[in-house]
């Protein structure tokens, strides 16, 4: 067995697409960042620090009668996954109705919404192929502790968001003070 696995990574150490990488690459998240963005609960379980760039994973707990802004990704894809409720996703010009335990993968460079008409808050979540949107929300979000003080975000927290998220690959189609 050991000489199998001797030669497996003599294989591999042979391999020119094969690459090392350095010590402490695995990582352990035990308690996820909890952001206020938009009116929207979302704890960063996995962000750049985490996954050397590589993707993040957000859960996102969106109230009844909440809406997101038309928006689209840039720079990574993103897979939503409901855990709980019921949303309905405008994607270009469809509507996809997510109930429990169904997903929904949309490609970079896709306008979206996301609508939670339900009577109950939504919980999802959120999977991208990098980790901009996720500083996104670290960054803009504020941070919470709970789901009792949910804030509907200022006049001037709103006018920053299509800078801030430009600079993160996120183009707001609708929504926060498009300029002009």
């Amino acid at each position: 067995m050991y000489k199998e696995n001797s030669d497996y990574m003599n294989q591999l150490h042979n391999n020119p697409h094969f690459k090392i990488l350095e010590e402490k690459t695995i990582q352990y998240v035990t308690k996820p960042g909890r952001y206020d963005f938009l009116s929207t609960i979302m704890d960063i379980h996995l962000t750049t620090k985490h996954s050397i760039g590589g993707c993040s994973i957000i859960e996102a707990f969106m109230q009844s009668g909440a809406e997101s802004f038309s928006h689209l990704h840039c720079t990574e894809d993103e897979t939503i996954h409901l855990i709980e409720g019921e949303v309905r996703i405008k994607v270009g010009s469809d509507t996809i109705v997510l109930s429990q335990g169904q997903s929904l993968y949309i490609p970079r460079n896709t306008p979206h919404n996301i609508i939670n008409s339900a009577g109950e808050r939504a919980r999802m979540f959120l999977f991208y192929t990098g980790t901009s949107f996720a500083e996104l929300v670290s960054i803009t979000g504020q941070p919470a502790d709970g789901f009792s003080n949910v804030s509907i975000p200022s006049g001037s927290d709103i006018d920053k968001m299509p800078y801030l998220a430009k600079k993160s690959g996120l183009i707001y189609l609708n929504g926060p003070a498009l300029p002009v």
